[in-house]
């Protein structure tokens, strides 16, 4: 009975085949969204000064266009915390899906916003908007993207598929500074009016393809068997330790004043409660020697000597 048990409550684990799938759409995604996180900050220092900002002198214009581009370091963290909560409810995939959505979407809406000189000073609060949200869905997808990578990964190998989506970075810049030399190349003379667009609408297409990539992943093991049994996975085959009670372990002497038993005024010896020291399983990380018992202005406890 108990064999069925821990079977049904260990996720099962992908194959090779969905293993690469997951670490290509991982790698891709990431360097999507940092092509897109990066062709903003190219702009902003080349011609956003100058389109958003033109009523200010050069050096203010270009100061106020790099502000614009730190507002996303900003959004970055949030992003990771609002699209980490939604990740464990809704499962990673989804919410690596949403944040790839959200950045092409932001970029794709840049290249298309209007000018200072059209619509005035309402130019540059959209500008600060869209930059908002592509901060937001940064922080959640690179978080995202590594453990989806760490979570399908073997034991042995998760180390090397969250090194290989930490290159994303470098080549969405690499993608980046090469999509803005062909713009200025091909715009010339109009770049200013209409070239430095075509990095922001060509965003489109790769965002595109990387939702057909992701979209044919497979959802996490460790979210599946967490959803499939109602409890947390603890991270792949420590989960079945963890539901089934091992053999108490011996208490471990550990030289700490705060951790020797305690004895209150009128000699009762105090002892933590049994859930703190009662038997854990082989994979479990729970403490097996008494917690201390904090002190407290009512009752003035004493140590054994």
């Amino acid at each position: 009975m108990s064999t069925s048990t821990n079977e049904s409550t260990v996720p099962a684990r992908p194959d090779r085949t969905a293993k690469r799938r997951v670490l290509l759409s991982s790698l891709a995604g990431t360097t999507i969204e940092w092509y897109e996180f990066f062709i903003y900050g190219l702009a902003s220092a080349l011609v956003l000064n100058k389109v958003f900002f033109p009523s200010f002198d050069s050096v203010v214009g270009t100061l106020l266009s790099l502000s614009t581009f730190a507002v996303a370091f900003v959004a970055r963290p949030v992003g990771a915390a609002i699209f980490g909560h939604f990740g464990v409810r809704l499962g990673r995939k989804n919410a690596l899906v949403i944040t790839l959505t959200m950045m092409g979407g932001a970029t794709f809406l840049i290249g298309l916003l209007p000018t200072y000189a059209t619509i005035g000073a309402l130019a540059p609060i959209l500008l600060v908007l869209l930059r908002l949200v592509q901060g937001l869905s940064l922080g959640g997808e690179y978080s995202g993207a590594v453990l989806m990578c760490v979570e399908h990964a073997g034991p042995r190998r998760r180390g090397l598929f969250g090194a290989i989506v930490n290159s994303g970075s470098a080549l969405g810049l690499i993608l980046s500074n090469l999509v803005f030399i062909t713009a200025s190349a091909i715009a010339g003379p109009s770049f200013l009016t209409w070239g430095w667009r075509l990095p922001f609408l060509a965003s489109a297409v790769l965002v595109v393809l990387g939702l057909v990539v992701r979209l044919k992943v497979e959802e996490s093991p460790e979210f599946v068997g967490g959803v499939g049994t109602g409890q947390a996975t603890v991270g792949g085959d420590e989960a079945a330790a963890c539901t089934t009670p091992g053999p108490p372990r011996s208490h471990q002497r550990i030289r700490t004043r705060s951790m020797k038993p305690q004895i209150s005024p009128i000699g009762r010896v105090l002892e933590p409660p049994a859930a703190l020291t009662g038997p854990a399983g082989p994979g479990c990380r729970r403490p097996d020697f008494p917690l201390p018992i904090p002190r407290t202005a009512a009752t003035k406890v004493a140590t054994w000597p």
